[in-house]
């Protein structure tokens, strides 16, 4: 599948009718009158940066919204959540561009411009960009499904690693429930009784022998 086919799989680009080439034609005239206003905002950013490449960040932040708003309107699968953010796309890139080409149109580099809120805003954009770009991905319909699934997904995930932890833990208890009975036919069920008392002490009777036994040996020894 080449570009043109993917293209065409997941944007709503129409056919070849004639109320269709109008719609195309006036949407490609828009973009060329945006990207030759975008010759001003990136005079704006070389008068700014005093160097080409770096202006070319001016561009991106003004530009690059706005043909993503197109992209993300147009796709086919786009929630009415999506359209609204592509929308505000739209406005971010358009606004960008209004106030780096007003700036450099009026103002040049004169010093009438504030450099410190030109780059305030060429940094708040780019963050608001992002943002709106995380949010448009986040409203995805199969983006939401992917993340329901895998919710669920760890859901079952979890119950399956406690089940599988009751099983060890109930294989255990009926292994000592095995083991008490041998010892309850070999010793006497009451022994084993005298014995779990025992073990609820604090100090249990094995080891205060075992304790005792230690201190006799230690007096015969200094004797």
């Amino acid at each position: 599948m080449n570009l043109g086919d993917w293209m065409k799989d997941n944007f709503n680009l129409g056919g070849n009718d004639e109320d269709t080439n109008v719609i195309k034609a006036f949407i490609v005239s828009i973009d060329a009158v945006v990207l030759l206003g975008e010759y001003r905002v990136w005079m704006f950013g070389k008068s700014l940066t005093d160097n080409a490449l770096m202006a070319v960040g001016f561009v991106a932040i003004s530009a690059f919204p706005f043909l993503l708003a197109q992209l993300g309107y147009m796709y086919k699968y786009a929630t009415r959540r999506q359209q609204q953010i592509a929308a505000a796309l739209g406005l971010l890139g358009l606004g960008m561009s209004a106030y780096f080409g007003y700036s450099e149109f009026i103002f040049g580099y004169s010093g009438a411009v504030d450099d410190v809120a030109a780059f305030n805003a060429v940094a708040l954009g780019t963050i608001a960009l992002i943002l709106l770009l995380i949010a448009y991905v986040l409203s995805d319909s199969q983006m939401q499904a992917t993340i329901e699934f895998n919710k669920q997904e760890a859901a079952m995930s979890r119950e399956y690693k406690k089940s599988e932890l009751m099983r060890k833990h109930l294989e255990k208890m009926n292994e000592i429930r095995v083991l008490e009975e041998g010892m309850a036919a070999e010793f006497g069920g009451d022994a084993v009784a005298r014995y779990k008392a025992a073990k609820q002490e604090k100090t249990p009777p094995v080891k205060q022998s075992l304790a005792l036994a230690a201190d006799a040996e230690k007096t015969e020894l200094k004797n």
